[in-house]
Protein backbone atom coordinates (compact mmCIF):
# COMPACT_ATOMS: atom_id res chain seq x y z
CA UNK A 1 0.00 0.00 0.00
CA UNK A 2 2.89 2.01 0.75
CA UNK A 3 6.29 2.80 -1.40
CA UNK A 4 9.12 5.19 -1.55
CA UNK A 5 9.63 7.00 -4.73
CA UNK A 6 11.21 9.76 -6.74
CA UNK A 7 9.33 12.12 -7.62
CA UNK A 8 9.58 16.01 -9.51
CA UNK A 9 9.16 18.62 -7.13
CA UNK A 10 6.66 20.22 -9.67
CA UNK A 11 4.54 17.10 -9.56
CA UNK A 12 4.07 17.40 -5.81
CA UNK A 13 1.20 19.64 -5.11
CA UNK A 14 0.69 21.44 -2.12
CA UNK A 15 -2.32 21.11 -0.03
CA UNK A 16 -4.24 24.29 -0.23
CA UNK A 17 -6.01 23.42 3.10
CA UNK A 18 -2.62 22.80 5.14
CA UNK A 19 -3.13 24.65 8.33
CA UNK A 20 0.81 25.59 9.09
CA UNK A 21 1.81 29.30 8.07
CA UNK A 22 4.02 29.33 5.57
CA UNK A 23 7.78 30.23 6.02
CA UNK A 24 9.20 33.12 4.00
CA UNK A 25 13.19 33.75 3.13
CA UNK A 26 14.17 35.91 5.94
CA UNK A 27 12.11 33.88 9.05
CA UNK A 28 14.27 32.33 11.09
CA UNK A 29 12.52 28.92 10.98
CA UNK A 30 13.09 29.56 7.28
CA UNK A 31 16.86 30.10 7.44
CA UNK A 32 17.44 27.43 10.32
CA UNK A 33 15.36 24.66 7.70
CA UNK A 34 17.42 26.05 4.68
CA UNK A 35 20.91 25.58 5.65
CA UNK A 36 19.94 22.07 8.00
CA UNK A 37 18.80 20.95 3.49
CA UNK A 38 21.70 22.59 2.10
CA UNK A 39 24.14 20.68 4.41
CA UNK A 40 22.74 17.50 5.13
CA UNK A 41 20.17 17.05 1.84
CA UNK A 42 16.72 15.92 2.15
CA UNK A 43 16.78 13.12 4.85
CA UNK A 44 13.13 13.07 6.15
CA UNK A 45 11.19 12.23 2.86
CA UNK A 46 8.08 14.40 1.54
CA UNK A 47 4.85 12.43 2.75
CA UNK A 48 2.48 12.31 -0.92
CA UNK A 49 -1.32 11.27 -1.33
CA UNK A 50 -1.60 9.34 -4.79
CA UNK A 51 -5.19 9.30 -4.66
CA UNK A 52 -5.64 13.09 -4.75
CA UNK A 53 -2.31 13.82 -6.03
CA UNK A 54 -1.56 16.40 -2.39
CA UNK A 55 0.78 16.91 -0.31
CA UNK A 56 -0.05 15.61 3.23
CA UNK A 57 3.10 16.50 5.10
CA UNK A 58 6.53 18.38 4.24
CA UNK A 59 5.22 21.66 3.13
CA UNK A 60 7.90 23.76 4.45
CA UNK A 61 10.52 21.19 3.04
CA UNK A 62 8.61 21.72 -0.34
CA UNK A 63 9.15 24.99 -0.51
CA UNK A 64 12.41 24.81 0.87
CA UNK A 65 13.63 22.65 -2.18
CA UNK A 66 11.60 24.92 -4.74
CA UNK A 67 13.62 28.05 -3.63
CA UNK A 68 17.02 25.59 -3.57
CA UNK A 69 15.78 24.51 -7.39
CA UNK A 70 16.22 21.19 -6.43
CA UNK A 71 14.16 19.11 -8.79
CA UNK A 72 13.32 15.88 -7.76
CA UNK A 73 12.64 14.62 -4.31
CA UNK A 74 12.16 11.38 -2.46
CA UNK A 75 8.38 10.99 -1.65
CA UNK A 76 6.69 8.12 0.80
CA UNK A 77 3.93 7.64 -1.26
CA UNK A 78 0.57 6.66 0.53
CA UNK A 79 -3.20 6.01 -0.98
CA UNK A 80 -5.26 7.51 1.15
CA UNK A 81 -9.45 8.97 1.08
CA UNK A 82 -9.55 12.63 1.73
CA UNK A 83 -10.96 12.62 4.52
CA UNK A 84 -7.80 10.05 5.82
CA UNK A 85 -5.47 12.44 4.06
CA UNK A 86 -6.86 15.34 6.46
CA UNK A 87 -6.56 13.43 9.39
CA UNK A 88 -2.89 12.57 8.28
CA UNK A 89 -1.87 15.87 7.52
CA UNK A 90 -3.43 17.11 11.39
CA UNK A 91 -1.19 14.56 12.91
CA UNK A 92 1.69 15.63 11.32
CA UNK A 93 1.21 18.99 11.91
CA UNK A 94 -0.14 19.02 15.52
CA UNK A 95 3.81 18.30 17.82
CA UNK A 96 5.73 21.52 16.07
CA UNK A 97 5.19 25.49 14.63
CA UNK A 98 2.28 27.98 14.65
CA UNK A 99 -0.66 27.47 12.86
CA UNK A 100 -2.96 29.53 10.59
CA UNK A 101 -5.89 29.73 12.41
CA UNK A 102 -8.50 30.66 10.01
CA UNK A 103 -7.35 27.51 7.88
CA UNK A 104 -6.71 25.29 11.15
CA UNK A 105 -10.70 26.54 12.18
CA UNK A 106 -12.15 25.50 8.68
CA UNK A 107 -10.04 22.23 8.46
CA UNK A 108 -11.26 21.08 11.71
CA UNK A 109 -14.72 21.80 11.32
CA UNK A 110 -14.86 19.92 8.09
CA UNK A 111 -14.16 16.83 9.88
CA UNK A 112 -16.20 14.22 12.10
CA UNK A 113 -15.22 14.64 15.51
CA UNK A 114 -14.05 10.95 15.93
CA UNK A 115 -11.77 11.98 12.96
CA UNK A 116 -10.35 15.12 14.79
CA UNK A 117 -9.90 12.99 17.73
CA UNK A 118 -7.53 10.30 16.08
CA UNK A 119 -5.62 12.88 14.23
CA UNK A 120 -4.36 13.84 18.16
CA UNK A 121 -6.75 17.05 18.55
CA UNK A 122 -9.92 17.61 20.74
CA UNK A 123 -13.23 18.43 19.18
CA UNK A 124 -13.31 21.15 22.01
CA UNK A 125 -10.34 22.95 19.39
CA UNK A 126 -13.02 23.64 17.05
CA UNK A 127 -12.32 27.19 18.50
CA UNK A 128 -13.51 29.13 14.95
CA UNK A 129 -17.02 27.43 15.89
CA UNK A 130 -16.69 28.37 19.42
CA UNK A 131 -16.22 31.66 18.72
CA UNK A 132 -19.37 32.20 16.45
CA UNK A 133 -21.69 30.41 18.87
CA UNK A 134 -20.17 32.07 22.29
CA UNK A 135 -19.94 36.18 20.71
CA UNK A 136 -23.43 36.07 18.40
CA UNK A 137 -25.85 33.14 20.50
CA UNK A 138 -24.41 33.58 23.48
CA UNK A 139 -24.75 29.28 23.84
CA UNK A 140 -23.56 27.92 26.99
CA UNK A 141 -23.72 24.21 25.68
CA UNK A 142 -22.81 22.75 22.34
CA UNK A 143 -23.88 19.39 20.73
CA UNK A 144 -21.16 17.89 18.95
CA UNK A 145 -22.81 18.82 15.47
CA UNK A 146 -23.08 22.23 16.55
CA UNK A 147 -26.92 22.21 15.89
CA UNK A 148 -29.38 23.34 18.24
CA UNK A 149 -32.76 21.39 18.95
CA UNK A 150 -35.61 23.04 17.60
CA UNK A 151 -33.54 26.02 16.66
CA UNK A 152 -34.09 26.14 12.62
CA UNK A 153 -32.62 29.39 12.14
CA UNK A 154 -29.35 29.09 14.29
CA UNK A 155 -29.11 25.82 12.66
CA UNK A 156 -29.29 27.25 9.18
CA UNK A 157 -26.58 29.74 10.47
CA UNK A 158 -24.19 27.09 11.32
CA UNK A 159 -24.67 24.99 8.26
CA UNK A 160 -23.55 27.70 5.95
CA UNK A 161 -19.71 27.37 7.65
CA UNK A 162 -20.12 23.39 7.12
CA UNK A 163 -17.63 21.62 4.02
CA UNK A 164 -20.01 20.68 1.17
CA UNK A 165 -20.77 16.74 1.05
CA UNK A 166 -18.66 15.12 -2.15
CA UNK A 167 -19.95 12.24 -3.74
CA UNK A 168 -16.29 10.62 -3.50
CA UNK A 169 -16.56 10.13 0.14
CA UNK A 170 -19.72 8.52 -0.09
CA UNK A 171 -19.53 5.25 2.68
CA UNK A 172 -22.62 3.17 2.07
CA UNK A 173 -25.11 2.05 4.65
CA UNK A 174 -24.63 -1.18 5.34
CA UNK A 175 -28.45 -2.19 4.67
CA UNK A 176 -28.04 -0.32 1.34
CA UNK A 177 -24.84 -2.26 0.66
CA UNK A 178 -26.80 -5.31 1.58
CA UNK A 179 -30.26 -5.00 -0.37
CA UNK A 180 -27.20 -4.08 -3.74
CA UNK A 181 -25.27 -7.72 -2.27
CA UNK A 182 -28.26 -9.48 -2.20
CA UNK A 183 -29.58 -8.19 -6.14
CA UNK A 184 -26.06 -9.47 -7.62
CA UNK A 185 -26.44 -12.94 -5.58
CA UNK A 186 -29.84 -13.79 -6.88
CA UNK A 187 -29.35 -12.35 -10.23
CA UNK A 188 -26.49 -13.56 -11.30
CA UNK A 189 -25.94 -16.00 -9.31
CA UNK A 190 -22.78 -14.86 -7.43
CA UNK A 191 -21.82 -16.50 -4.06
CA UNK A 192 -21.85 -12.93 -1.43
CA UNK A 193 -19.18 -14.96 0.37
CA UNK A 194 -16.19 -14.00 -2.23
CA UNK A 195 -17.73 -10.41 -2.57
CA UNK A 196 -14.51 -7.91 -2.61
CA UNK A 197 -15.12 -4.32 -1.33
CA UNK A 198 -11.65 -2.53 -2.48
CA UNK A 199 -12.91 0.60 -1.98
CA UNK A 200 -12.10 0.77 1.56
CA UNK A 201 -10.82 4.53 3.51
CA UNK A 202 -7.45 4.19 2.18
CA UNK A 203 -7.67 1.29 -0.11
CA UNK A 204 -6.04 0.79 -3.62
CA UNK A 205 -7.98 -1.13 -5.87
CA UNK A 206 -5.41 -1.73 -8.48
CA UNK A 207 -2.86 -3.16 -5.42
CA UNK A 208 -6.02 -4.97 -4.11
CA UNK A 209 -6.16 -9.06 -4.16
CA UNK A 210 -8.65 -10.43 -6.49
CA UNK A 211 -9.40 -14.27 -5.54
CA UNK A 212 -10.67 -16.24 -9.10
CA UNK A 213 -14.41 -16.52 -8.70
CA UNK A 214 -14.40 -12.91 -6.67
CA UNK A 215 -17.25 -10.15 -7.60
CA UNK A 216 -16.55 -6.58 -6.95
CA UNK A 217 -19.76 -5.31 -5.42
CA UNK A 218 -18.75 -1.91 -3.91
CA UNK A 219 -19.29 2.14 -3.69
CA UNK A 220 -15.93 3.82 -5.61
CA UNK A 221 -15.28 7.42 -5.77
CA UNK A 222 -17.19 9.06 -8.17
CA UNK A 223 -14.51 10.93 -9.47
CA UNK A 224 -12.36 8.08 -10.90
CA UNK A 225 -15.61 6.51 -11.65
CA UNK A 226 -14.11 5.82 -15.55
CA UNK A 227 -10.96 4.75 -14.78
CA UNK A 228 -12.23 2.18 -12.30
CA UNK A 229 -14.56 0.53 -14.98
CA UNK A 230 -11.69 0.54 -17.21
CA UNK A 231 -9.08 -1.41 -14.70
CA UNK A 232 -11.54 -3.85 -14.59
CA UNK A 233 -12.45 -4.62 -17.75
CA UNK A 234 -9.07 -4.91 -19.10
CA UNK A 235 -8.29 -7.21 -16.19
CA UNK A 236 -11.80 -9.14 -16.83
CA UNK A 237 -12.36 -8.80 -12.71
CA UNK A 238 -16.30 -9.58 -12.74
CA UNK A 239 -17.92 -5.87 -10.95
CA UNK A 240 -21.02 -4.36 -10.32
CA UNK A 241 -20.63 -0.26 -9.19
CA UNK A 242 -22.81 2.20 -7.29
CA UNK A 243 -22.80 4.80 -9.68
CA UNK A 244 -24.46 8.35 -10.07
CA UNK A 245 -27.40 8.19 -12.52
CA UNK A 246 -27.50 11.30 -13.81
CA UNK A 247 -23.77 10.77 -15.52
CA UNK A 248 -23.02 7.30 -16.14
CA UNK A 249 -24.48 6.61 -19.13
CA UNK A 250 -21.25 8.15 -20.91
CA UNK A 251 -19.44 5.06 -19.85
CA UNK A 252 -21.29 2.92 -22.00
CA UNK A 253 -19.28 4.53 -25.60
CA UNK A 254 -16.68 3.79 -27.44
CA UNK A 255 -15.18 0.50 -27.20
CA UNK A 256 -17.12 -0.50 -24.05
CA UNK A 257 -19.98 -1.50 -26.47
CA UNK A 258 -20.83 -4.83 -25.66
CA UNK A 259 -19.16 -5.06 -22.29
CA UNK A 260 -21.29 -3.30 -19.72
CA UNK A 261 -24.68 -2.65 -18.67
CA UNK A 262 -26.24 0.14 -16.88
CA UNK A 263 -28.82 -0.72 -14.13
CA UNK A 264 -30.55 2.51 -14.52
CA UNK A 265 -33.03 2.55 -10.64
CA UNK A 266 -32.12 6.19 -9.81
CA UNK A 267 -32.77 5.14 -6.43
CA UNK A 268 -31.96 8.38 -4.15
CA UNK A 269 -29.40 7.35 -1.36
CA UNK A 270 -28.47 9.44 1.79
CA UNK A 271 -24.63 8.16 2.21
CA UNK A 272 -23.02 7.97 5.60
CA UNK A 273 -21.23 11.52 5.09
CA UNK A 274 -24.70 13.21 4.54
CA UNK A 275 -24.21 13.50 0.79
CA UNK A 276 -27.74 12.75 -1.15
CA UNK A 277 -26.40 10.96 -4.17
CA UNK A 278 -29.08 9.65 -7.09
CA UNK A 279 -27.83 6.36 -7.22
CA UNK A 280 -27.80 3.49 -10.18
CA UNK A 281 -25.31 0.83 -11.24
CA UNK A 282 -22.77 -0.48 -14.09
CA UNK A 283 -21.59 -3.81 -14.42
CA UNK A 284 -20.14 -6.44 -16.58
CA UNK A 285 -22.08 -9.39 -14.84
CA UNK A 286 -24.16 -9.16 -18.64
CA UNK A 287 -23.47 -7.92 -21.41
CA UNK A 288 -26.54 -9.02 -23.80
CA UNK A 289 -27.93 -5.68 -22.68
CA UNK A 290 -26.79 -2.25 -22.56
CA UNK A 291 -29.44 -1.08 -20.01
CA UNK A 292 -32.05 -2.60 -17.16
CA UNK A 293 -34.88 -0.49 -15.50
CA UNK A 294 -35.13 -2.65 -12.44
CA UNK A 295 -38.54 -0.88 -10.11
CA UNK A 296 -37.88 -3.74 -7.84
CA UNK A 297 -33.99 -2.71 -6.87
CA UNK A 298 -35.49 0.77 -6.72
CA UNK A 299 -38.40 0.47 -4.31
CA UNK A 300 -35.53 -1.91 -1.96
CA UNK A 301 -33.40 0.40 -2.21
CA UNK A 302 -35.44 3.75 -1.41
CA UNK A 303 -37.09 1.73 1.59
CA UNK A 304 -33.76 1.29 3.67
CA UNK A 305 -32.80 4.76 2.68
CA UNK A 306 -36.16 5.96 4.34
CA UNK A 307 -35.20 3.72 7.16
CA UNK A 308 -32.06 5.19 7.74
CA UNK A 309 -33.68 9.14 7.27
CA UNK A 310 -36.10 8.58 10.00
CA UNK A 311 -33.17 6.83 12.32
CA UNK A 312 -31.31 9.99 11.41
CA UNK A 313 -34.01 12.71 11.72
CA UNK A 314 -35.16 12.02 15.01
CA UNK A 315 -38.58 13.88 15.60
CA UNK A 316 -37.62 17.46 17.47
CA UNK A 317 -39.69 19.16 19.46
CA UNK A 318 -41.21 22.55 17.69
CA UNK A 319 -41.71 25.35 19.49
CA UNK A 320 -43.72 28.72 18.85
CA UNK A 321 -44.19 32.06 21.23
CA UNK A 322 -47.39 32.83 22.63
CA UNK A 323 -48.56 36.04 20.88
CA UNK A 324 -47.65 37.94 23.84
CA UNK A 325 -43.77 37.36 22.85
CA UNK A 326 -42.05 38.38 19.39
CA UNK A 327 -38.84 37.36 18.09
CA UNK A 328 -36.83 37.81 15.24
CA UNK A 329 -38.40 35.05 13.38
CA UNK A 330 -41.74 36.61 13.45
CA UNK A 331 -40.09 38.38 9.79
CA UNK A 332 -42.06 36.51 7.93
CA UNK A 333 -45.19 38.66 9.28
CA UNK A 334 -43.54 41.07 6.88
CA UNK A 335 -42.55 38.49 4.07
CA UNK A 336 -46.13 37.80 3.78
CA UNK A 337 -47.32 41.78 3.10
CA UNK A 338 -48.36 42.16 7.03
CA UNK A 339 -47.38 45.89 8.57
CA UNK A 340 -47.16 45.59 12.22
CA UNK A 341 -46.12 48.74 14.90
CA UNK A 342 -44.96 48.40 18.45
CA UNK A 343 -44.04 51.02 20.35
CA UNK A 344 -42.07 51.33 23.75
CA UNK A 345 -44.90 51.75 25.73
CA UNK A 346 -46.09 48.38 24.67
CA UNK A 347 -43.24 46.29 25.15
CA UNK A 348 -40.62 45.16 27.20
CA UNK A 349 -37.09 43.30 25.95
CA UNK A 350 -36.75 39.58 27.15
CA UNK A 351 -34.02 37.06 26.83
CA UNK A 352 -36.16 34.35 27.79
CA UNK A 353 -39.29 33.19 28.90
CA UNK A 354 -39.64 31.88 32.70
CA UNK A 355 -40.82 28.79 31.14
CA UNK A 356 -37.73 28.57 29.04
CA UNK A 357 -35.08 28.54 32.20
CA UNK A 358 -35.56 25.26 33.50
CA UNK A 359 -34.79 23.37 29.81
CA UNK A 360 -31.99 25.75 29.48
CA UNK A 361 -33.45 27.20 26.22
CA UNK A 362 -34.15 31.10 25.54
CA UNK A 363 -35.40 33.26 22.90
CA UNK A 364 -33.26 33.23 19.51
CA UNK A 365 -31.94 36.76 19.06
CA UNK A 366 -33.91 37.69 22.17
CA UNK A 367 -37.52 39.17 21.93
CA UNK A 368 -40.08 41.69 23.13
CA UNK A 369 -43.03 40.77 25.90
CA UNK A 370 -46.12 42.51 24.75
CA UNK A 371 -48.97 44.57 26.14
CA UNK A 372 -52.29 42.45 25.25
CA UNK A 373 -53.20 45.68 22.87
CA UNK A 374 -50.15 44.78 20.65
CA UNK A 375 -50.23 41.64 21.20
CA UNK A 376 -54.02 41.93 19.71
CA UNK A 377 -51.94 43.17 16.48
CA UNK A 378 -49.71 40.81 16.37
CA UNK A 379 -52.49 38.00 16.48
CA UNK A 380 -54.54 39.93 13.24
CA UNK A 381 -51.20 39.50 11.42
CA UNK A 382 -50.55 36.12 12.38
CA UNK A 383 -50.97 34.13 8.87
CA UNK A 384 -49.17 30.85 10.20
CA UNK A 385 -52.20 29.50 11.93
CA UNK A 386 -51.43 26.24 10.40
CA UNK A 387 -47.69 26.04 11.75
CA UNK A 388 -48.57 27.03 15.39
CA UNK A 389 -51.42 24.11 15.39
CA UNK A 390 -49.10 21.47 15.19
CA UNK A 391 -46.25 23.13 17.31
CA UNK A 392 -46.10 23.62 21.22
CA UNK A 393 -46.58 26.99 22.67
CA UNK A 394 -44.23 28.02 25.75
CA UNK A 395 -46.66 28.84 28.60
CA UNK A 396 -46.82 32.50 29.87
CA UNK A 397 -45.34 32.38 33.72
CA UNK A 398 -47.49 33.76 36.36
CA UNK A 399 -44.70 36.76 36.43
CA UNK A 400 -44.87 37.49 33.20
CA UNK A 401 -49.01 38.10 32.83
CA UNK A 402 -48.34 40.22 36.14
CA UNK A 403 -46.25 42.20 33.93
CA UNK A 404 -48.58 42.24 31.16
CA UNK A 405 -51.34 43.48 33.60
CA UNK A 406 -48.85 46.15 35.06
CA UNK A 407 -48.08 47.02 31.25
CA UNK A 408 -51.97 47.49 30.55
CA UNK A 409 -52.19 49.95 33.54
CA UNK A 410 -49.09 51.97 31.71
CA UNK A 411 -46.48 51.08 34.20
CA UNK A 412 -43.46 48.73 32.39
CA UNK A 413 -41.17 47.41 34.53
CA UNK A 414 -37.53 47.69 33.26
CA UNK A 415 -35.91 44.83 35.19
CA UNK A 416 -38.45 42.00 32.94
CA UNK A 417 -34.86 40.90 31.18
CA UNK A 418 -33.04 40.21 34.33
Amino acid sequence: MYEMRMMRVEDVAPAEYNPRVALRPGDPDYEKLRASMEDLGVIDPLVWNESTGRLVGGHQRLQVLRDLGVKEVPCFVVHLSEEKEKQANLALNKITGRFDEEKLGALLTGLDPAVVKLSGFDPKDLKPMEYVEADFFSRDEKDMDAHEDGNDEYNAFVDKFKEPKTTDDCYTPENIYNVVADFVAEEYGRNRQRFVRPFYPGGNYQRETYPTGCTVVDNPPFSILSEIIDFYVRQEIPFLLFAPTLSTMGNLRGDRRGKLCLILVGAQVTYENGADVSTSFITNLETANALRMIPELREKLEAANEENLRALHKSLPKYVYPYNVISGKDYRLCKYGQALTIPWSECLFIREMDAQKEAGASIYGGGLLLSERAAAERAAAERAAAERAAATTWPLSEREQALIRRMAGGVPDEQADD
